[in-house]
């Protein structure tokens, strides 16, 4: 039952807040698997951040699409990223107002199983109805052996943290 002091509006709110915050991160992951870089600059601000490893800090949506789709495009020519699906678990949101921060568990399927995992820490903000990426930092914290991005060919341009120690 909702009371008459708003505190059911706030929980609305929030609710409808997460499921957006988790439609953008969909949208980010989508993009990256089906290599429509397109859409995963757009889950970006216009002056977003992408901070992934073996790369620069990507600031700006063109600049974050034309980057990933280029080492695609590498990774392609060299053999390689042909199939690969994530699947996002546990997140955890602080929402403040227009601001968001959080982190997010994630899984790499390929044709290999479960080829690398880790976690997203994202800071958002709201934009209109939704809400979008200000800055969004990768940590790769498991590689699989046989994976891809291990191979030399595929190394220098993984999306991911290809070394182990």
């Amino acid at each position: 039952m909702l009371s008459s002091t708003g505190d059911g509006d706030r929980s609305v709110q929030r609710a409808v807040d997460r499921a957006s915050i988790a439609d953008n991160m969909a949208l980010y992951a989508h993009g990256v698997d089906e290599a429509r870089y397109d859409l995963v600059s757009s889950s970006f601000v216009e002056d977003g951040v992408l901070h992934v490893p073996n790369m620069p800090s990507l600031v700006g949506r063109e600049n974050i699409r034309d980057t990933l789709a280029a080492a695609g495009l590498k990774r392609r020519e060299a053999g390689g990223q042909i199939f690969q699906r994530h699947s996002l678990s546990l997140s955890r949101l602080d929402i403040k107002g227009d601001t968001a921060s959080g982190e997010t568990y994630f899984h790499v399927m390929t044709e290999l199983g479960v080829d690398h995992s880790g976690r997203y820490v994202d800071r958002l903000v709201r934009c209109g109805d939704g809400w979008l990426f200000a800055e969004r930092t990768v940590f790769v914290e498991y590689i699989q052996a046989q994976s891809r991005f291990l191979s030399p060919s595929l190394a220098a341009v993984a999306v991911v943290d290809t070394r182990l120690s």
